[in-house]
């Protein structure tokens, strides 16, 4: 994961380790083709929740908010999706 991110232009470093097993993470996705992004906090593992919306994207299920945003986007499904940790609470 990356641990200088930007949203909406401006960067934020990350102060907390985080992978794909911590729980209790302010995390942000975002398309790498048209830069739409989405920021979230989940209390499960941050792979759960990633696949959760994993299946919303790629379903174009407009009844979740990721859903909403990435239908109007033109990506390729999740190939074209980031997902970073932005901080652990």
């Amino acid at each position: 994961m990356s641990k200088d991110l930007t949203v909406t232009g401006e960067w934020y470093t990350n102060q907390y380790y985080a992978n794909c097993n911590t729980k209790g993470v302010i995390h942000l996705l975002e398309c790498k083709k048209c830069k739409i992004q989405y920021m979230g906090h989940t209390t499960q593992q941050l792979k759960d929740r990633e696949q959760e919306h994993t299946i919303s994207v790629d379903n174009n299920d407009t009844s979740t908010l990721i859903g909403q945003d990435f239908s109007q986007c033109t990506n390729r499904g999740t190939r074209d999706l980031s997902v970073k940790a932005i901080e652990v609470k």
